[in-house]
This record gives C-alpha cells, sequence and structure tokens, in this order.
C-alpha cells in the first residue's frame, strides 16, 4: 500500500512538471525557456500532493482524513461531528466513483484547487431487467450518475499547506470559523483598507479608480466600525442603499468586506470591488475581488502579502 502510494505522488508530481512545459510553449521564447528551467516551485509541488490526499480521502470515504486536512483553528471551532454531517448532507446518500483534481494554482500564501467528483448510481434492483445489474465480467456495473464541481482554498502556514475552506460542502453560516477576536479583526480591516485604498492596492491590482473623496463599505458580517483614511472619508451602507446614495456620493464602487479569518499568527481578508453604474470614474460594470494575507510578529498585526484576483 505504501509502494502504491508512493507510485501516485511520483505520477502526480510528473504531470505536474509536463503541465508546465506544455504551458511554457504558448510563452514567447525565452519565458518558455525560463519556465522549463525553473520548474514548478516546491510549494506548488506540496499543494498538489495535498490535491491528491484530499481525492483520495474524499473517494474512499475517509471523512475524518478530510477533516485534519484543515487548520487547526477550524478544527479547534467546529467539531467533526458538524463536518462529517456537513458532508453527508452534500453527498446525499450517493457514491463517489472518482474524484479528479482540474487545476491547482499558488498565489502568494494562497493555494487554488479545483475538483470534479463524479458520482456512481445506485446498482439495479434485481427485477430491473431493462440494464443488468451485472456486467459480463462478472462485477457490479457502476453507471453514471451525475458530478459536482468543489473549489477549495488552502492556506501556506509554517507547517505546510493547510485547507480553509471546501465549497459547496461548508455551510458560510453555521461553520463560519476563525472570527472571534474582534479587536485583531478591527486591526487587520484597518490595514487592509490601507493598502488596497491609501496605497492604491485597488487600482494597481485590479485597475480600478476612485476619484471621489467618500469611500464605501459594504458589510457582509463585518460590524461597521471607525475607521480613517487619509483624504476619504469611510461610509458605512447596506447593499439594498446603493442605488439611493448613488448620485448623491458620486459612488464609483463600493468594497463589500468579505469574512475575515485570524488563523494563528495568519489573517485572511476578501474585498469584493463592485463598480455602480453610472459613477463618474466608472470603467468597467464587472465586479472584482480580491485577498489579503496578514501576519502577526510579537503581537502586532502587518500586512504580508496579496492571495488570488478573480
Amino acid at each position: 500500500m505504501a509502494l502504491d502510494r508512493k507510485i501516485v505522488k511520483a505520477a502526480i508530481v510528473a504531470g505536474s512538471i509536463a503541465i508546465v512545459l506544455i504551458a511554457a510553449v504558448f510563452l514567447t521564447p525565452k519565458a518558455a525557456l525560463d519556465r522549463i528551467l525553473r520548474g514548478p516551485t516546491n510549494d506548488t509541488l506540496e499543494l498538489v500532493e495535498r490535491a491528491a490526499e484530499f481525492a483520495a480521502a474524499l473517494g474512499n470515504g475517509r471523512s475524518i482524513k478530510l477533516y485534519h486536512l484543515f487548520n487547526p483553528i477550524f478544527r479547534d471551532e467546529i467539531s467533526f461531528h458538524v463536518f462529517d454531517s456537513a458532508l453527508k448532507s452534500w453527498q446525499g446518500g450517493k457514491t463517489i466513483g472518482r474524484v479528479a483534481t482540474t487545476h491547482v494554482e499558488v498565489q502568494g500564501m494562497s493555494g487554488l484547487i479545483s475538483s470534479h467528483v463524479y458520482f456512481q448510481e445506485p446498482r439495479e434492483r434485481p427485477d430491473d431487467e431493462t440494464l443488468p445489474d451485472v456486467a459480463p465480467s462478472g462485477r457490479t456495473r457502476p453507471r453514471p450518475g451525475g458530478y459536482d464541481f468543489l473549489f477549495q482554498t488552502w492556506l501556506r502556514a509554517a507547517e505546510g499547506w493547510e485547507l480553509m475552506w471546501i465549497s459547496k460542502i461548508l455551510d458560510p453560516i453555521a461553520m463560519d470559523y476563525g472570527r472571534r477576536d474582534t479587536a485583531d479583526l478591527r486591526q487587520i480591516l484597518q490595514l487592509a483598507l490601507d493598502e488596497i485604498v491609501t496605497r492604491e492596492g485597488i487600482e494597481r491590482a485590479l485597475g480600478l479608480k476612485n476619484p471621489s473623496k467618500r469611500l464605501i463599505l459594504v458589510s457582509q458580517g463585518v460590524p461597521p466600525v471607525n475607521l480613517k483614511l487619509p483624504e476619504k472619508r469611510v461610509i458605512w451602507l447596506s447593499k439594498d442603499s446603493i442605488d439611493f446614495y448613488q448620485q448623491r456620493y458620486d459612488i464609483v464602487y463600493y468594497i463589500e468586506i468579505l469574512p475575515l479569518r485570524v488563523i494563528g499568527n495568519i489573517a485572511v481578508g476578501a474585498f469584493d470591488v463592485v463598480p455602480v453604474t453610472g459613477g463618474s470614474g466608472a470603467t468597467s460594470n464587472r465586479p472584482r475581488s480580491i485577498k489579503l494575507f496578514f501576519r502577526r510578529t510579537d503581537n502586532k498585526w502587518g500586512f504580508a502579502s496579496y492571495g488570488s484576483r478573480w
């Protein structure tokens, strides 16, 4: 069994290197050569291994193994029973036939993994003659039962990659975590706005400008707090009131603050930047999103890096 796992890991690593080589063909000659010589980073290879562990645990029904892939704060605040119940609710009694990893990407301290989960339908009843229950080989004939798509976010902690979230399985309200220390969350929010607004991170990273002297914030689970920014007046609004105040405040875009999380000495914040139709400086109506990471050193929080942008 151990040898089989080593063979699987070796195949996955070889496959990730092959993907890098194939992708390099579509770059400029010099960029392609640099990419080939550099190869995938250690962070990428380690995340590929985590993707294989996730797929094997989910495919084999080992929910306890999935649970232990999560970061310690998740496990402290969300019990295994709650997680296992959520997993079973999502699966709905269906049998998983195969789990395929379709995308692995490292963006700073953030890891992104996409998986397709293919289900089997139950075996046909013996009295159902439309499809034989047993294949000519003597084995039970699996039937396609559809598939689902899971998106995972991972955190590059000091101990390695730790799972943060699984779409569709985790309930964002009932299984929220990492938000108990409100003093830390307020400090992190101030640092985040200093980075993306005062130091023009939104403009540099997303290409969006806001000539207005007002900054409109919309909360998603973050209580409005007093924040100070140079040359900007911070105004908290509800999403339903944006249209009403659009002309009065000349709103170019508003920032929706997604749940902030503190995971040990690392904090994660995600922000939706939503352009408003009719704003005097609006150049696009497509919402953009950005993730930021913060690190605590000697009990003081500081900006660490940007994560994924979408």
